[in-house]
């Protein structure tokens, strides 16, 4: 059977043999479950004003702010899927049918602690005009003149954030829902921590406890999206204003409203498109995500997750992980060769007895959990193969040989017919192991 991946901006084949079943889950088309505002509206522009129209837990905008509100609307960055056009459009016509100038509003890209923006992606983000007409600002997590400090969280977070969205009369959280490895979801307050926040309060968030304990798709009892949602609250109310997207990047759903109320509604409709059950643990994966998540390692590291940080993982354990990712701009950040050349249980040992995270440990953290878990191939660029093998991780330079070499140790393990998991948008999906639930 052949097999067609995302990979960057293009596609990379495989074929896998007939001998092999294969199991491909892919979101679905639609969601199965939306709001009553949303039935039957299909296009783009009409499901980001319904949305607009009818939040869920707080009022429409216009009862909430008048003309002489000031408001900072948060944008996600690059490494996200989201359309940010399409989203501020109806917003910003909303705020100005309000009588709000555009001296008074702010767009801050929620960069958290990833680097910042070269103007060809602003322009792609945003657009011309909307990056002429208004304030723009590159979010600066190490840049403490430029933050506002608001106490601590339950857990001892310092909540520091940026100043100009925290003095804003609202914040307008713009964003993408889709699954995320630690906080459960991506969306809702994750536009303020990590987006806004200072590196201090970043790392402090993704201490080893939250990052072990956070699973995909897993709100309950979740100290990480917990804490994001007590510090953000810590700024006043904020509106969110997130969508769902299908496979092809576009929008199939939104939600506007309370932070978190408006959030879970978002992440149930999520749940419908792209959440799925199987009965038995699989002997192998093959997983890819594409652009923009395959950017980097430290990005496509969420199409290996799929399989593993979950309540149960999918694939067995010491199963083979074939990840395609094109990684064109490599690692991804410096952190991976501070921690070259360890075993990942070691690893995990001294980041546990390590009181002091640094900045992007929680990608080694995560990866080494993975790492501890299955053997995991990752094909990538030529260019790529010294700091990938680096990492502790093995590098193809074809989807054919990572996968003759995964199906030859089947063999000597007595497995001639494997049951593969193919999730060629891995990085989009929930999966959940039940033994008395089938597909």
């Amino acid at each position: 059977m052949n097999i067609v991946l995302p990979y960057g901006y293009k596609n990379i084949e495989v074929n896998i043999p007939d001998s092999c079943k294969i199991t491909m889950l892919e979101p679905k088309k639609r969601p199965d479950f939306l709001p009553d505002f949303l039935k039957g509206v299909e296009n783009e522009k009409e499901i980001v004003d319904a949305a607009l129209e009818n939040p869920i837990g707080l009022d429409k905008l216009e009862s909430i702010l008048n003309s002489q509100s000031t408001v900072a609307i948060i944008v996600d960055d690059i490494t996200r899927p989201t359309p940010a056009k399409i989203i501020l459009k109806p917003i910003l016509k909303k705020l100005h049918d309000i009588g709000i100038e555009d001296n008074k509003i702010d767009i801050i890209f929620a960069y958290g602690s990833h680097r910042v923006h070269t103007k060809e992606e602003k322009e792609i983000l945003l657009g011309s005009q909307i990056l002429s007409k208004y304030r723009v600002h590159d979010h600066n997590a190490h840049e403490v003149s430029m933050l506002k400090e608001y106490g601590t969280t339950s857990r001892g977070t310092p909540v520091l954030m940026n100043k100009i969205a925290a003095v804003a009369d609202l914040r307008i959280l713009t964003g993408v829902i889709k699954p995320h490895c630690q906080a459960a979801y991506s969306g809702g307050g994750k536009s303020i921590l990590p987006g806004i926040a200072s590196i201090g309060t970043i790392i402090y968030d993704h201490n080893f406890d939250s990052v072990s304990k956070g699973l995909i798709g897993v709100v309950e009892g979740n100290p990480m999206r917990n804490d994001i949602e007590e510090a953000a609250d810590k700024l006043g109310v904020s509106f969110i204003l997130n969508v769902v997207l299908d496979s092809d990047k576009k929008i199939v759903a939104a939600v506007a409203g309370d932070m978190i109320k408006a959030h879970r509604v978002g992440c149930n409709i999520l749940d419908s498109l792209c959440r799925f059950t199987i009965n038995k643990q699989m002997d192998m994966g093959i997983v890819s995500c594409g652009a923009p998540v395959d950017i980097n390692l430290y990005q496509a590291i969420n199409g290996i997750v799929s399989l593993i940080k979950i309540k149960t993982p999918v694939i067995k354990k010491n199963a083979t992980i074939i990840l395609a990712a094109e990684c064109s701009e490599g690692l991804g950040h410096s952190i991976f060769k501070k921690w070259r050349g360890m075993e990942p249980q070691d690893i995990l040992d001294k980041l546990k007895n390590n009181a002091t995270f640094e900045e992007g440990i929680w990608a080694i953290q995560v990866l080494s959990e993975c790492r501890r878990y299955a053997n995991i191939i990752v094909v990538s660029e030529e260019k790529n193969k010294e700091d990938i093998e680096s990492t502790g991780l093995t590098y193809s330079r074809t989807m054919e040989e990572a996968l003759n070499v995964s199906l030859s140790k089947l063999r000597d393990f007595g497995i001639d017919k494997p049951e593969i998991l193919v999730l060629p948008d891995a990085s989009y999906m929930i999966m959940d192991l039940n033994d008395n639930k089938g597909l």
